[in-house]
């Protein structure tokens, strides 16, 4: 919320398919207010090597410290966050990298199922409308999910997190799903996570600093 009357906010994008399988965009923003402005200008892509393959790209910069969320606890009747974010305000990129294949696009191999997996890296100082990164950030995943039998799935995961503060937060799942007939299947599953968080530590709270393991059927 900004309550500068000479505040304003606008932005657009373009974007243009090549043979109907490579995208390009490019996006830029703009915002003014009395105690903040920011800039940012984007450019992404999208190559669809079939209906479930493809790879996607972008990146993008930023220049300016955008405006603090605005959170109200008491339904509305105050707000709390305004001015502007307590971003660096320097000039920072962020990018990110996904990929999806569709196992049976091996031709030959009589794979089936999907693998897929993505990398993002934020520079503090990089602003955005949803969010604002005051310490480096990196984040990657991975996923599977295959087709072991006719009636037997193995699906996998990971995700990792880690900032610039030592914030570390580490996921991991596997599951297997079994078909018996009659519309009638069994699962069964494990999860692990590492959460590491040194701000929550130094501020005494609990749970920031260890990992613990779930699983199910």
């Amino acid at each position: 919320r900004n309550t500068d009357k000479d505040a304003y906010s606008y932005g657009g994008r373009a974007q243009h398919w090549l043979a109907d399988r490579l995208r390009i965009g490019v996006t830029g923003t703009n915002e003014k207010g009395e105690e903040a402005t920011r800039r940012a200008v984007g450019a992404d892509f999208q190559l669809r090597l079939s209906p479930k393959t493809q790879i996607e790209g972008e990146i993008a910069r930023s220049h300016g410290r955008g405006f603090q969320s605005v959170v109200s606890t008491d339904g509305g009747l105050t707000f709390g966050g305004e001015g502007a974010s307590t971003a660096s305000g320097e000039g920072a990129v962020a990018w990110r990298l996904r990929g999806e294949l569709d196992l049976e696009d091996l031709r030959g191999l009589g794979l089936k199922g999907a693998i897929g997996g993505g990398y993002e890296e934020r520079k503090a100082g990089f602003s955005e409308i949803a969010n604002d990164t005051s310490v480096d950030q990196k984040a990657w995943d991975a996923h599977a999910d295959l087709e072991m039998t006719d009636n037997l799935g193995l699906k996998l995961g990971y995700k990792e997190f880690r900032d610039g503060a030592g914030q570390v937060r580490q996921d991991a799942d596997a599951a297997s799903v079994w078909d018996i007939g009659n519309k009638l299947s069994f699962s069964a599953g494990i999860s692990h996570t590492r959460l590491i968080s040194p701000e929550a530590i130094a501020a005494g709270k609990s749970g920031y600093d260890g990992s613990r393991v779930d699983g199910g059927v």
